[in-house]
């Protein structure tokens, strides 16, 4: 810098400039302000204006709130993973992996984490106990709890349980057999995935054990309940009839002597003019092998119309009993909805995935799976 002012002659004192010059590098490097990028000065203003913008907007109480709600959503996790650990047959790094995992499920499910994790919980007590199964148990009764609106997750593993059991469906055909069969219900019959669920809650067990079909359950329950409008009722009275036939009163589940005679009282009120046989509970030339139900009351369908007054109001009180009668009603009346609901389960193969990809596209699945995104992070970053 010397030689080149006294190239240019100029009239300047050269020690004087070069002290100024010393004095002002020693202020910028007390400054931290040498050495530094355009980037990396942005880049503290940026920090320096998020901290200002922390400082002002998030209070020493709120970051002491956003911690405790933080600590308390690990701790109930924590509290329904130590519940899935006394039934679970997982070790402890098995039990930690499902917990690492269960936020992700949660995402893809549209579920919260809790849930998923209780879900396995309580599949693991009722025997489904090892980490593939109680997992693939969670994640199917939290997808029918998301595409059955206004069913919980609770209800939805009770209901599919009721109707596991009942008709001995594996686990590997709960949503084909199941799920996609309730949810077409739902979607074109004048009823929802959860009446259904209540429905059979209240009748499987008895319709199972005369025969009666899962599917023609489901279509008889839809048969009455677009009628009624009440699943209690037209589940109740579904039972009625599986156990009357079998000459069981409803009301005490014990052997009623009312009722020993009934499946030959209900030929003789079915007897016409043109049908003088009258129609049977049993299928031709036996007196032990009933026919299905839906054949039954198609059957009575068909001759309904011929039958006098009387005879219906008998039949329907002998049949269904006095509470259920108008529930009988509305399954012979409508006949054409149990039809109906058959034709629609013909169809129903991957519903339940079809509805799940629709609910995928809306605003609250995207800001559950952002909030389980969330917890997920604190899963990993807490030492539990």
């Amino acid at each position: 810098i010397t030689d080149a002012i006294k190239e240019l002659k100029a009239d300047a004192d050269i020690s004087v400039l070069k002290k100024q010059f010393e004095d002002l590098t020693s202020v910028l490097n007390t400054a931290g302000l040498t050495g530094k990028t355009f980037a990396q000065k942005v880049s503290d203003q940026f920090v320096n204006k998020t901290a200002s913008l922390v400082t002002t907007y998030l209070s020493i109480q709120d970051i002491i709130r956003y911690t405790q709600q933080a600590l308390q959503t690990i701790t109930e996790l924590d509290d329904s993973l130590v519940d899935l650990s006394k039934t679970a047959n997982m070790s402890t790094s098995q039990l930690n992996d499902f917990y690492l995992s269960s936020s992700g499920i949660a995402k893809q499910m549209g579920v919260t984490t809790k849930e998923i994790i209780d879900q396995a919980s309580a599949w693991s007590r009722l025997g489904y106990n090892t980490n593939e199964a109680a997992t693939s148990m969670a994640q199917l009764s939290s997808q029918f709890a998301s595409i059955s609106p206004g069913m919980s997750t609770d209800d939805a593993q009770s209901g599919l349980i009721s109707i596991m059991k009942a008709w001995n469906i594996n686990v590997e055909d709960v949503k084909s057999e199941i799920m996609d069969n309730i949810n077409d219900l739902g979607n074109n019959l004048a009823e929802s995935n959860s009446d259904i669920v209540e429905g059979m809650e209240r009748s499987a067990a008895a319709l199972a054990s005369v025969g009666t079909d899962y599917k023609d359950a489901f279509a008889m329950f839809s048969g009455i309940q677009e009628v009624l409008q009440n699943a209690e009722v037209s589940g109740r009275a579904l039972r009625s009839i599986s156990m009357r036939i079998r000459g069981y009163d409803e009301s005490t589940e014990e052997l009623s002597d009312d009722l020993k005679n009934v499946t030959g009282e209900l030929v003789d009120l079915t007897k016409t003019a043109q049908h003088t046989q009258g129609v049977s509970v049993f299928k031709e030339g036996s007196t032990t092998e009933f026919k299905s139900l839906v054949e039954y009351f198609g059957e009575i369908r068909d001759i309904w119309d011929e039958m006098s007054q009387k005879q219906q109001n008998d039949f329907l009180q002998k049949a269904f009993g006095k509470t259920q009668a108008q529930a009988g009603a509305a399954l012979i009346q409508n006949y054409e909805g149990v039809t109906k609901a058959l034709n629609v389960m013909n169809s129903a193969a991957g519903s339940s995935d079809r509805e799940m990809s629709k609910i995928e596209d809306s605003i609250s699945y995207k800001l559950n799976a952002l909030k389980e995104t969330w917890v997920g992070f604190l899963q990993v970053a807490a030492n539990r």
